[in-house]
Protein backbone atom coordinates (compact mmCIF):
# COMPACT_ATOMS: atom_id res chain seq x y z
CA UNK A 1 0.00 0.00 0.00
CA UNK A 2 2.82 2.42 0.94
CA UNK A 3 4.65 1.81 -2.33
CA UNK A 4 1.43 2.32 -4.28
CA UNK A 5 0.81 5.68 -2.60
CA UNK A 6 4.41 6.72 -3.25
CA UNK A 7 4.06 5.81 -6.90
CA UNK A 8 0.83 7.78 -7.18
CA UNK A 9 2.36 10.83 -5.53
CA UNK A 10 5.32 10.69 -7.85
CA UNK A 11 3.03 10.50 -10.87
CA UNK A 12 1.07 13.52 -9.61
CA UNK A 13 4.28 15.53 -9.14
CA UNK A 14 5.46 14.62 -12.64
CA UNK A 15 2.08 15.65 -14.04
CA UNK A 16 2.25 18.99 -12.22
CA UNK A 17 5.77 19.56 -13.56
CA UNK A 18 4.67 18.83 -17.12
CA UNK A 19 1.65 21.07 -16.80
CA UNK A 20 3.76 23.97 -15.54
CA UNK A 21 6.20 23.48 -18.38
CA UNK A 22 3.35 23.24 -20.85
CA UNK A 23 1.83 26.51 -19.64
CA UNK A 24 5.17 28.31 -19.97
CA UNK A 25 5.68 26.83 -23.42
CA UNK A 26 2.21 27.88 -24.59
CA UNK A 27 2.66 31.37 -23.22
CA UNK A 28 6.03 31.76 -24.91
CA UNK A 29 4.61 30.52 -28.23
CA UNK A 30 1.79 33.05 -27.99
CA UNK A 31 4.06 35.93 -27.00
CA UNK A 32 6.58 35.23 -29.76
CA UNK A 33 3.79 35.15 -32.31
CA UNK A 34 2.57 38.54 -31.09
CA UNK A 35 6.09 39.97 -31.28
CA UNK A 36 6.39 38.96 -34.92
CA UNK A 37 3.07 40.66 -35.62
CA UNK A 38 4.17 43.85 -33.86
CA UNK A 39 7.36 43.90 -35.94
CA UNK A 40 5.21 43.23 -39.03
CA UNK A 41 7.25 40.26 -40.15
CA UNK A 42 6.70 36.56 -40.66
CA UNK A 43 8.52 33.56 -39.27
CA UNK A 44 11.86 32.99 -41.00
CA UNK A 45 12.33 36.59 -42.17
CA UNK A 46 16.03 36.84 -43.15
CA UNK A 47 16.32 40.25 -41.49
CA UNK A 48 15.51 38.84 -38.06
CA UNK A 49 17.97 38.17 -35.25
CA UNK A 50 17.00 36.59 -31.95
CA UNK A 51 19.19 37.18 -28.92
CA UNK A 52 18.49 35.32 -25.69
CA UNK A 53 20.01 34.29 -22.38
CA UNK A 54 17.97 31.06 -22.38
CA UNK A 55 20.92 28.63 -22.12
CA UNK A 56 22.07 30.27 -18.88
CA UNK A 57 18.93 30.83 -16.80
CA UNK A 58 16.35 28.68 -15.03
CA UNK A 59 12.63 29.29 -15.19
CA UNK A 60 10.70 27.97 -12.16
CA UNK A 61 13.33 25.29 -11.70
CA UNK A 62 13.01 24.37 -15.36
CA UNK A 63 16.10 24.51 -17.51
CA UNK A 64 14.96 27.17 -19.95
CA UNK A 65 17.25 25.86 -22.69
CA UNK A 66 14.39 23.39 -23.28
CA UNK A 67 12.44 26.37 -24.58
CA UNK A 68 15.03 26.96 -27.31
CA UNK A 69 13.17 24.59 -29.63
CA UNK A 70 10.08 26.77 -29.24
CA UNK A 71 12.05 29.93 -30.03
CA UNK A 72 13.50 28.33 -33.16
CA UNK A 73 10.16 26.86 -34.25
CA UNK A 74 8.16 30.06 -33.78
CA UNK A 75 10.68 32.53 -35.23
CA UNK A 76 12.50 30.43 -37.82
CA UNK A 77 15.96 31.42 -36.58
CA UNK A 78 18.81 29.04 -35.83
CA UNK A 79 22.40 29.11 -34.68
CA UNK A 80 23.56 27.67 -38.01
CA UNK A 81 21.96 30.60 -39.85
CA UNK A 82 23.89 33.08 -37.66
CA UNK A 83 20.65 34.71 -36.56
CA UNK A 84 20.28 33.10 -33.14
CA UNK A 85 22.75 34.32 -30.52
CA UNK A 86 23.12 34.17 -26.75
CA UNK A 87 24.50 36.20 -23.90
CA UNK A 88 25.68 35.05 -20.48
CA UNK A 89 23.69 35.84 -17.35
CA UNK A 90 23.12 34.55 -13.84
CA UNK A 91 20.85 31.54 -13.43
CA UNK A 92 18.30 33.56 -11.47
CA UNK A 93 18.14 36.39 -14.00
CA UNK A 94 14.89 37.01 -15.93
CA UNK A 95 14.47 34.93 -19.07
CA UNK A 96 14.86 37.25 -22.07
CA UNK A 97 14.23 36.88 -25.77
CA UNK A 98 15.07 39.83 -28.02
CA UNK A 99 13.70 39.99 -31.57
CA UNK A 100 15.56 42.47 -33.78
CA UNK A 101 15.21 43.65 -37.38
CA UNK A 102 18.57 44.52 -38.88
CA UNK A 103 17.44 46.88 -41.67
CA UNK A 104 15.03 48.94 -39.57
CA UNK A 105 16.87 48.74 -36.26
CA UNK A 106 13.58 47.92 -34.55
CA UNK A 107 13.38 45.40 -31.77
CA UNK A 108 11.34 43.96 -28.92
CA UNK A 109 12.65 42.70 -25.60
CA UNK A 110 10.39 39.91 -24.36
CA UNK A 111 11.09 39.16 -20.70
CA UNK A 112 9.69 36.60 -18.26
CA UNK A 113 10.41 36.83 -14.53
CA UNK A 114 8.65 33.62 -13.51
CA UNK A 115 5.28 35.36 -13.09
CA UNK A 116 4.46 37.26 -16.25
CA UNK A 117 5.77 38.31 -19.65
CA UNK A 118 6.71 41.93 -20.30
CA UNK A 119 7.65 43.66 -23.55
CA UNK A 120 9.77 46.67 -24.36
CA UNK A 121 10.02 48.14 -27.87
CA UNK A 122 13.17 49.98 -28.97
CA UNK A 123 15.01 51.23 -32.04
CA UNK A 124 18.75 50.74 -32.28
CA UNK A 125 19.07 53.72 -34.63
CA UNK A 126 17.42 56.13 -32.20
CA UNK A 127 19.55 57.31 -29.28
CA UNK A 128 16.53 58.47 -27.27
CA UNK A 129 14.99 55.03 -27.63
CA UNK A 130 18.22 53.40 -26.48
CA UNK A 131 18.50 55.69 -23.47
CA UNK A 132 14.95 54.75 -22.49
CA UNK A 133 15.90 51.09 -22.78
CA UNK A 134 18.94 51.75 -20.60
CA UNK A 135 16.77 53.39 -17.93
CA UNK A 136 14.31 50.51 -17.77
CA UNK A 137 16.40 47.40 -18.43
CA UNK A 138 19.31 46.25 -16.28
CA UNK A 139 20.71 44.16 -19.15
CA UNK A 140 20.29 46.96 -21.72
CA UNK A 141 24.00 47.27 -22.57
CA UNK A 142 24.27 43.51 -23.16
CA UNK A 143 21.38 43.72 -25.62
CA UNK A 144 22.42 46.94 -27.36
CA UNK A 145 26.09 46.13 -27.76
CA UNK A 146 25.63 42.59 -29.11
CA UNK A 147 22.80 43.53 -31.49
CA UNK A 148 24.82 46.48 -32.75
CA UNK A 149 27.89 44.31 -33.27
CA UNK A 150 25.90 41.70 -35.20
CA UNK A 151 24.28 44.39 -37.35
CA UNK A 152 27.72 45.82 -38.14
CA UNK A 153 29.17 42.51 -39.29
CA UNK A 154 31.13 41.45 -36.22
CA UNK A 155 33.02 38.19 -36.89
CA UNK A 156 31.81 34.94 -35.36
CA UNK A 157 34.68 34.57 -32.91
CA UNK A 158 34.17 38.10 -31.58
CA UNK A 159 30.49 37.41 -30.99
CA UNK A 160 31.48 34.28 -29.05
CA UNK A 161 33.65 36.49 -26.84
CA UNK A 162 30.74 38.89 -26.36
CA UNK A 163 28.46 35.99 -25.41
CA UNK A 164 30.86 34.86 -22.69
CA UNK A 165 31.59 38.40 -21.49
CA UNK A 166 27.88 39.27 -21.45
CA UNK A 167 28.33 42.28 -23.75
CA UNK A 168 30.70 43.86 -26.25
CA UNK A 169 32.82 46.79 -25.08
CA UNK A 170 36.11 48.45 -26.10
CA UNK A 171 37.88 46.54 -23.34
CA UNK A 172 36.78 43.21 -24.78
CA UNK A 173 37.75 44.39 -28.27
CA UNK A 174 41.24 45.20 -26.99
CA UNK A 175 41.58 41.57 -25.94
CA UNK A 176 40.39 40.49 -29.38
CA UNK A 177 43.08 42.60 -31.07
CA UNK A 178 45.72 41.32 -28.62
CA UNK A 179 44.88 37.70 -29.39
CA UNK A 180 44.96 38.29 -33.14
CA UNK A 181 48.38 39.91 -32.71
CA UNK A 182 49.67 36.97 -30.67
CA UNK A 183 48.32 34.39 -33.11
CA UNK A 184 49.99 36.06 -36.10
CA UNK A 185 53.35 37.11 -34.67
CA UNK A 186 53.86 34.51 -31.93
CA UNK A 187 52.22 31.30 -33.16
CA UNK A 188 52.79 28.21 -31.06
CA UNK A 189 55.51 25.84 -32.14
CA UNK A 190 55.47 22.12 -31.48
CA UNK A 191 55.52 21.37 -27.77
CA UNK A 192 54.63 24.93 -26.72
CA UNK A 193 51.63 26.36 -24.91
CA UNK A 194 50.55 29.88 -23.99
CA UNK A 195 50.48 31.23 -20.47
CA UNK A 196 49.08 34.73 -20.01
CA UNK A 197 49.72 36.92 -16.98
CA UNK A 198 47.16 39.70 -17.13
CA UNK A 199 48.50 42.77 -15.39
CA UNK A 200 46.47 44.84 -14.79
CA UNK A 201 43.18 43.01 -15.44
CA UNK A 202 40.37 44.39 -17.56
CA UNK A 203 37.71 43.12 -19.95
CA UNK A 204 40.37 41.96 -22.43
CA UNK A 205 40.94 38.87 -20.32
CA UNK A 206 37.62 37.31 -21.30
CA UNK A 207 38.50 37.46 -25.00
CA UNK A 208 41.87 35.88 -24.19
CA UNK A 209 40.12 33.09 -22.28
CA UNK A 210 37.73 32.32 -25.12
CA UNK A 211 40.08 32.58 -28.11
CA UNK A 212 43.23 31.04 -26.61
CA UNK A 213 41.40 28.59 -24.32
CA UNK A 214 43.26 29.91 -21.29
CA UNK A 215 41.53 29.79 -17.92
CA UNK A 216 42.69 30.15 -14.35
CA UNK A 217 41.32 26.68 -13.59
CA UNK A 218 43.58 25.16 -16.24
CA UNK A 219 46.56 27.25 -15.10
CA UNK A 220 46.64 29.17 -18.33
CA UNK A 221 45.52 32.64 -17.23
CA UNK A 222 46.84 34.48 -14.17
CA UNK A 223 45.60 37.87 -13.00
CA UNK A 224 47.69 40.48 -11.22
CA UNK A 225 46.87 44.04 -10.28
CA UNK A 226 49.27 46.92 -9.71
CA UNK A 227 49.30 49.68 -7.14
CA UNK A 228 49.37 53.28 -8.32
CA UNK A 229 52.97 53.46 -7.17
CA UNK A 230 53.89 50.46 -9.31
CA UNK A 231 52.08 51.94 -12.31
CA UNK A 232 54.00 55.19 -11.96
CA UNK A 233 57.28 53.33 -12.36
CA UNK A 234 56.32 51.82 -15.71
CA UNK A 235 57.56 53.39 -18.96
CA UNK A 236 54.15 52.66 -20.55
CA UNK A 237 50.96 52.86 -18.47
CA UNK A 238 49.11 51.01 -21.22
CA UNK A 239 50.76 47.71 -20.33
CA UNK A 240 48.38 44.81 -20.93
CA UNK A 241 50.30 41.87 -19.55
CA UNK A 242 52.89 39.23 -20.29
CA UNK A 243 52.34 36.13 -22.35
CA UNK A 244 54.75 33.23 -22.29
CA UNK A 245 55.33 30.65 -24.99
CA UNK A 246 56.30 27.78 -22.72
CA UNK A 247 57.85 24.43 -23.63
CA UNK A 248 57.20 22.02 -20.78
CA UNK A 249 59.58 19.37 -22.11
CA UNK A 250 62.52 21.75 -22.35
CA UNK A 251 61.51 23.75 -19.27
CA UNK A 252 62.06 27.03 -21.09
CA UNK A 253 60.14 29.68 -22.94
CA UNK A 254 59.89 33.22 -24.22
CA UNK A 255 58.10 36.00 -22.36
CA UNK A 256 56.62 38.93 -24.26
CA UNK A 257 55.46 42.13 -22.54
CA UNK A 258 52.80 43.99 -24.50
CA UNK A 259 50.77 47.18 -24.25
CA UNK A 260 47.52 48.32 -25.84
CA UNK A 261 47.46 51.87 -27.20
CA UNK A 262 44.21 53.44 -26.02
CA UNK A 263 45.26 56.86 -27.30
CA UNK A 264 45.06 55.55 -30.87
CA UNK A 265 41.59 54.16 -30.17
CA UNK A 266 40.25 57.47 -28.84
CA UNK A 267 41.85 59.48 -31.64
CA UNK A 268 40.68 57.14 -34.39
CA UNK A 269 37.14 56.98 -33.08
CA UNK A 270 36.86 60.65 -32.15
CA UNK A 271 35.90 59.96 -28.55
CA UNK A 272 37.00 62.13 -25.66
CA UNK A 273 37.83 60.30 -22.43
CA UNK A 274 35.87 62.78 -20.33
CA UNK A 275 32.82 62.51 -22.61
CA UNK A 276 33.04 58.74 -22.34
CA UNK A 277 32.76 58.99 -18.57
CA UNK A 278 29.69 61.20 -18.86
CA UNK A 279 27.88 58.86 -21.24
CA UNK A 280 29.61 55.48 -20.84
CA UNK A 281 27.11 53.26 -22.62
CA UNK A 282 26.62 55.28 -25.80
CA UNK A 283 30.29 56.23 -25.78
CA UNK A 284 31.34 52.59 -25.71
CA UNK A 285 28.86 51.74 -28.45
CA UNK A 286 30.42 54.49 -30.60
CA UNK A 287 33.91 53.03 -30.09
CA UNK A 288 32.64 49.53 -30.83
CA UNK A 289 31.14 50.69 -34.12
CA UNK A 290 34.31 52.54 -35.02
CA UNK A 291 36.62 49.60 -34.38
CA UNK A 292 34.33 47.26 -36.32
CA UNK A 293 33.87 49.55 -39.31
CA UNK A 294 37.18 51.36 -39.69
CA UNK A 295 40.33 49.77 -41.02
CA UNK A 296 42.03 49.65 -37.64
CA UNK A 297 45.09 47.43 -37.69
CA UNK A 298 46.11 45.39 -34.68
CA UNK A 299 49.68 46.52 -35.27
CA UNK A 300 48.59 50.11 -34.60
CA UNK A 301 47.14 49.11 -31.24
CA UNK A 302 49.30 46.34 -29.83
CA UNK A 303 52.95 47.03 -29.07
CA UNK A 304 55.73 44.75 -27.88
CA UNK A 305 57.62 46.44 -25.06
CA UNK A 306 60.13 43.72 -24.32
CA UNK A 307 61.00 40.09 -25.00
CA UNK A 308 62.77 37.97 -22.39
CA UNK A 309 63.94 34.41 -22.03
CA UNK A 310 62.00 32.57 -19.35
CA UNK A 311 63.53 29.82 -17.26
CA UNK A 312 61.60 27.50 -14.97
CA UNK A 313 62.69 29.62 -11.99
CA UNK A 314 61.46 32.82 -13.63
CA UNK A 315 58.18 31.18 -14.59
CA UNK A 316 57.59 30.10 -11.00
CA UNK A 317 58.20 33.69 -9.88
CA UNK A 318 55.65 34.92 -12.42
CA UNK A 319 52.99 32.44 -11.42
CA UNK A 320 53.44 32.94 -7.68
CA UNK A 321 52.42 36.56 -7.83
CA UNK A 322 55.54 38.63 -8.42
CA UNK A 323 55.19 41.93 -10.27
CA UNK A 324 56.02 40.70 -13.80
CA UNK A 325 57.40 44.05 -14.94
CA UNK A 326 59.75 44.35 -12.01
CA UNK A 327 60.83 40.74 -12.53
CA UNK A 328 61.67 41.54 -16.16
CA UNK A 329 63.38 44.86 -15.40
CA UNK A 330 60.83 47.04 -17.16
CA UNK A 331 60.42 49.60 -14.40
CA UNK A 332 61.68 53.06 -15.19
Amino acid sequence: MGRSRFKSLREVLILIFLLVFSVNAQELTHELSNCLKELKIKKGDPRLLVLTNAPYVKLKDIDSSKLMSIIEKETGVSYSKNNLWFYHSQQNAPFNVVLFLKDKGEGIVLSYDGKMFKKHLFNLNNDDSLRELIKTRKEAFSIISILDAWANGAPYDLLKCAEFHNHLCPGLLSGYFIVKFIQEYYPLQEGQRYIYISCPPWCKDDAIQVLLDLTSGKRGLYVRDLSEEEKEKLPDRNVAGVFVLWNESHKEGKGVIISFNWDVVYQTCGVDRKALQEDPIMGRVKINRCLLKKDVKKEDLVKVLKEVEVSETVLKGLLRGSNPYKLFGLEG
